[in-house]
């Protein structure tokens, strides 16, 4: 089950961060 989820993570988190990226940068651009 730990190696299913570790997995999981592992897909999940390189999504997670090309998602909260632009949305960073968005905000960088909106206030400065």
């Amino acid at each position: 089950m730990s190696l299913l989820w570790l997995a999981f993570a592992i897909l999940l988190l390189p999504a997670l961060w090309f998602l909260v990226a632009p949305l960073r940068r968005a905000r960088l651009v909106l206030c400065p």
